[in-house]
């Protein structure tokens, strides 16, 4: 979804979910999904592998799974069933996979 919008609007990145056509309005467990575009946020809130280092390189996008916690990196347990897209969208899976 966010590569279609990005091939309409001159590669940028959207501002908000909103934006986006055919989302989910919410993840299985009825939570928001949450998209964090890293000109947006502190880097403290990007979302980190077990090394402490960005999994992505320009937003975050994830579910906070089936407890509806989350903490921006992956080895902390409230992040653990996430369900994260990581490595630019070539992974997308739970976080305590990853």
């Amino acid at each position: 979804m966010i590569d279609w919008y990005r091939a309409e609007n001159a590669q940028q990145l959207p501002e908000s979910l909103q934006q986006l056509y055919d989302l989910p309005p919410i993840d299985p467990w009825g939570n928001e999904y949450v998209y964090n575009h890293f000109d947006k946020i502190p880097p403290g809130w990007r979302r980190k592998d077990r090394n402490l280092i960005p999994i992505n390189s320009e937003f975050d996008l994830f579910s906070k799974g089936r407890d509806g916690e989350s903490n921006p990196p992956l080895t902390a347990e409230a992040s653990w069933d996430d369900v994260n897209v990581a490595d630019d969208g070539q992974y997308i899976g739970l976080g305590k996979h990853y």
